[in-house]
């Protein structure tokens, strides 16, 4: 299965944009959390993973981007497939 991460930038938005991008996210199963070895952690503002057992990287960015562009019009997003992860200074979840 892979893994990514995906960071959506809303350029000058009401910050209402945000919060509606995120409940998108969540509905289409883009989390803004990842599991560490000391618990759920907290990702950066606006940056989400999510796992996928066919997708490409270009998948995943054609469905984010479409997602995100139901919000705003002008957005900037970047996909990174991973294959793993370490974290510190994040926020507990």
């Amino acid at each position: 299965m892979s893994r990514f991460f995906v960071r959506i930038e809303l350029p000058e938005p009401p910050e209402a944009d945000y919060d509606e991008l995120h409940e998108k996210m969540e509905a289409a199963r883009y989390y803004r959390t990842v599991e560490t070895t000391s618990g759920s952690r907290q990702l950066p503002h606006a940056t989400y993973t999510c796992s996928a057992d066919t997708w490409t990287k270009d998948q995943v960015l054609d469905e984010a981007y479409k997602i995100a562009s139901q919000v705003h019009g002008n957005l900037r997003v970047i996909v990174i497939e991973s294959a793993g992860w370490t974290t510190k200074g994040l926020l507990k979840a």
